[in-house]
């Protein structure tokens, strides 16, 4: 395999996200330091975003609409810092996940069929690698764009950040102040943005390579018998058992394969779930019940767009895996199975792939923290439920119904 260039792509660009957040092993000593430099500014500027944002939401808890501006980039920070607290717990385990997909890729023996699925899988991964990056980067930039265009190309003498900061009392519409408070909010989209393009690439590549793995498996399940009733002898039915033992040896392999992807990822993947389904809530409701200048409509609405799409193929990278692996054991029907003498090995045959047809009747699937498994029917039902006029109206009310209690409270404090 290693003499096809376009194979294996996507595994060199996920490294190399990795790297950019200091996520990636090091192999030697002077770049350990890197990764670790590297790690410990992106985390540490996720955190202090964190931390920015949620002392900003104490100063506009009596305005839903500023409130709500700021909820939307806080859930987003609250989310990457949770998947680096879980990728750095399972670090090994994700280099192993990493590992077993590339040795699956470079050592397996694969034909014309098999190159040509890994090929279409390398394009995929690619094509989502890239509109990860479009989507996010070009959500994160409008914080950084934003200020440039409103007030470095009018005479406005007062100038506003993207999102309000309050720390110091400082007056942060004026400059110098203003030109600080835009690079530490500049910093922190960029950190952002990188984080998410990383982290999401890595499980939905994850995700695809394992789904064209099982595609595969249902080629070579329907290879293992293909001879006519008249030419099948006795050798013929021990090379299709031994073909089908094999078939049934890399089906298992998978299942185990899911199953560790489950393992590291299913609260990350019930991080990604909650975020978005709030972040559609809150930024719609932005979108819906928006005013401002069109810069600032079109910033918000990018966000609301970006949020849709970053869910719809976290789900689909998903589906593909059920999809994948509930049509292995269609290919048992394509074989000539029942044209194999009756020998103790044709009788083995017939046993084996009866019951590798029962167990693709159950198919491997990825879960949101055990609660629920992630398909396309998961994004449709989160969509639904946010889209309903009667749900997003029930939610605005529960906005301004808590908001209202949490002034009260803090005021009786």
């Amino acid at each position: 395999m290693s003499h096809h260039s376009d194979i294996g792509v996507s595994l060199k660009i996920t490294k190399y996200s990795m790297k950019l957040i200091g996520l990636w092993k090091a192999d030697n000593r002077t770049e350990n330091f890197f990764m670790t430099l590297i790690f410990f500014y992106t985390s540490g500027m996720v955190v202090v975003g964190v931390i920015y944002l949620v002392t900003d939401l104490f100063y506009v808890l009596d305005d839903i609409y500023k409130a709500v501006n700021i909820i939307c980039p806080t859930i987003a920070l609250i989310n990457i810092t949770g998947k680096l607290i879980i990728f750095i717990i399972n670090r090994d385990e994700v280099m192993n996940i990493l590992k077993r997909i590339e040795n699956a890729i470079k050592n397996e023996i694969y034909g014309e069929y098999e190159i040509n699925a890994v090929k279409d899988c390398e394009r995929q991964c690619v094509g989502l690698a890239i509109t990860f990056g479009i989507l996010t980067q070009g959500a994160t930039a409008n914080y950084v764009i934003l200020p440039f265009v409103e007030n470095f190309t009018g005479n406005a003498t007062r100038k506003t950040l993207p999102v309000p900061m309050h720390f110091g009392n400082l007056p942060y519409d004026e400059s110098p102040y203003f030109e600080m408070g835009l690079c530490i909010e500049a910093l922190i989209s960029i950190s952002t943005g990188a984080c998410l393009v990383s982290l999401n690439n890595f499980l939905t590549i994850t995700n695809l390579h394992l789904a064209c793995q099982f595609r595969i498996l249902h080629h070579k399940l329907k290879l293992t018998c293909k001879s006519d009733l008249d030419t099948m002898g006795f050798n013929d039915s021990r090379d299709a058992y031994s073909k089908l033992k094999k078939c049934i040896k890399t089906h298992k392999m998978l299942i185990d394969h899911t199953g560790q992807v489950e393992h590291v990822y299913t609260y990350v993947i019930l991080m990604q779930m909650l975020s978005s389904d709030i972040l559609i809530c809150t930024s719609g409701f932005q979108v819906f019940f928006f005013s401002g200048t069109i810069l600032r409509f079109i910033f918000r609405a990018s966000f609301f767009l970006t949020t849709i799409g970053e869910f719809f193929l976290f789900s689909w990278s998903c589906n593909e895996i059920i999809v994948a692996s509930e049509n292995v054991g269609d290919g048992g029907y394509d074989t000539t199975w029942y044209s194999l003498i009756a020998t103790d090995h044709g009788k083995a045959y017939r046993n084996g792939l009866q019951l590798l047809i029962m167990r693709s009747h159950h198919p491997c699937y990825l879960t949101a923290g055990k609660f629920c498994v992630i398909s396309l029917h998961s994004f449709c039902a989160v969509n639904t439920f946010n889209t309903r006029p009667k749900v997003f109206r029930q939610g605005v009310e529960f906005f301004k119904n808590f908001y209202i209690f949490s002034i009260r409270t803090l005021m009786r404090m």
